[in-house]
């Protein structure tokens, strides 16, 4: 049974890496949608004199807002099935296995509150800069 568990964590691990890659290009397709559909409103402030980090700063607050969200939608799910499924679910049933704690979980949390925002930042603000070219 352990060995199983290591195979389910490589595969875990696996899929939280193509994850991650597949919300970088998500975040960038947003940024790029956004970006094209105002991007006469973008023109305009250029013309006006807007500076770039004027013109950028709305994307990065969508970009924020949306993240934190993101982590607590997330955070939410994780608790629930921490509690639920595991603690209330399939750790009575085998003893013998370790489980993760509440430590665990908190680690998990401050990972990803730590992990969003800069998953969203940083294509946000290279792709913004592509964009908003005039």
């Amino acid at each position: 049974i352990l060995k199983t568990l290591d195979i389910f964590r490589v595969g875990s691990i696996i899929v939280a890496v193509v994850l991650v890659l597949a919300a970088l290009l998500n975040v960038g397709n947003t940024v790029r949608l956004a970006a094209l559909a105002r991007r006469r409103e973008i023109g305009i402030m250029r013309l006006v004199g807007a500076s770039t980090m004027y013109i950028t700063l709305p994307f990065l607050m969508e970009a924020l807002v949306t993240a934190a969200i993101s982590i607590a939608l997330a955070s939410g799910t994780l608790a629930a099935f921490v509690h639920f499924g595991i603690f209330h679910g399939i750790a009575q049933e085998l003893k013998f296995i370790p489980w993760i704690t509440w430590w665990d979980f908190g680690t998990a949390v401050a990972f990803v509150a730590a992990l969003g925002p800069l998953l969203t930042v940083i294509p946000t603000l290279v792709l913004t800069r592509k964009y908003t070219k005039v």
